[in-house]
């Protein structure tokens, strides 16, 4: 349906970014290597967005619907790989469980002890997009744009539930032929996002997790341009090896200027559900844990031809030392 980095990124997000429960053992307190690898796959069905570059939506034939029904199986290989230092609380790692834009992203973490941790992470990016999404009848040529990304993350600040992150990404599309076409559709440029979270603990095997985003994309096309605001909760909870997180998520994406093509301002409300189910040690094998989820994730446009719906089903097993 979509390019296979596009579903990882939403497996990203759904399996590894929440924080873990209190009761939880402490991870690399020792000194040493430390790291963690996950085999999975499933199935990704749903109607992509016109901008979003697939197999199976290469010819439109109009600009004024939605892409037609999508369906395929997605594998996914994930891992993580550092090194702790026990005696200054310091740990370098390499990983693809960072960031939603990056293939992989070099971490380093520093323990301020009372003050919380803080990390900083930098990775590089490149998916396909269409050279021109908005052309018809002929078959739409696929380049890259590629992305520099750069996170700063505050957790547990100074011994409060309270996380924050500041994540920063400079985006540059090779040979952009709608920019061309328009000036006001041009694509490179920044985006940078500042989110808050606070962890409420509920007794000792569960907690909520409330948050707010902001983002702003500021590229050179004024009409490709928006600011979004993001409201999320999760909820964590915990039976022996079981542990069950739900997560939901709303966003509103409003856009500069008029959108030359449509001769109307974008504006996007979008909606993320999804639930993840984890049993660890299975067949008391320890370090490893099991993964079964469902996500859905779903953008509305006042414009057709940039609604889309996604749905993801998968499983997969996974072993962290």
């Amino acid at each position: 349906m979509g390019s296979l980095k596009g579903w990882i990124i939403v497996l990203i997000l759904i399996l590894f970014p929440l924080p873990v429960l209190a009761g939880q053992t402490q991870e690399n307190e020792n000194q040493g290597f430390f790291g963690s690898v996950f085999l999975g796959g499933g199935v990704a069905a749903g109607n992509p967005s016109g901008l979003k570059a697939t197999d199976d939506n290469k010819r439109i034939s109009s600009l004024n619907k939605q892409s037609g029904h999508q369906q395929e199986i997605i594998p996914l290989i994930m891992g993580e790989f550092g090194y702790s230092f026990a005696s200054t609380g310091t740990k370098i790692s390499l990983t693809n469980q960072k960031s939603e834009k990056s293939y992989a992203d070099l971490v380093l973490e520093q323990s301020l002890k009372g003050l919380g941790t803080v990390s900083f992470s930098f990775g590089y990016g490149k998916e396909d997009v269409w050279a021109d999404p908005y052309i018809t009848g002929v078959d739409r040529r696929e380049v890259d744009e590629e992305s520099y990304n750069l996170a700063l993350e505050w957790q547990e600040i100074i011994g409060s539930g309270f996380s924050a992150t500041l994540k920063m990404s400079s985006v540059e599309v090779d040979k952009d032929l709608i920019g061309d076409r328009y000036y006001d559709l041009r694509r490179d440029g920044e985006i940078m996002m500042a989110g808050i979270e606070y962890l409420f603990p509920l007794g000792k095997n569960q907690v909520i997790i409330p948050g707010f985003n902001l983002e702003r994309e500021d590229r050179d096309g004024e009409s490709n341009s928006c600011k979004k605001a993001g409201i999320s909760l999760a909820h964590i909870i915990e039976f022996g090896r079981w542990n069950f997180t739900t997560s939901l998520g709303v966003g509103r994406r409003e856009f500069d200027k008029s959108h030359p093509v449509f001769h109307k301002t974008r504006e996007e409300t979008q909606y993320e559900f999804s639930h993840l189910v984890t049993y660890s040690r299975p067949f008391g094998w320890e370090g490893c844990f099991i993964h079964g989820l469902l996500a859905y994730s779903r953008a509305d446009a006042n414009i057709n031809f940039f609604n889309q719906d996604e749905l993801t089903i998968g499983t997969g097993i996974g072993y962290k030392f």
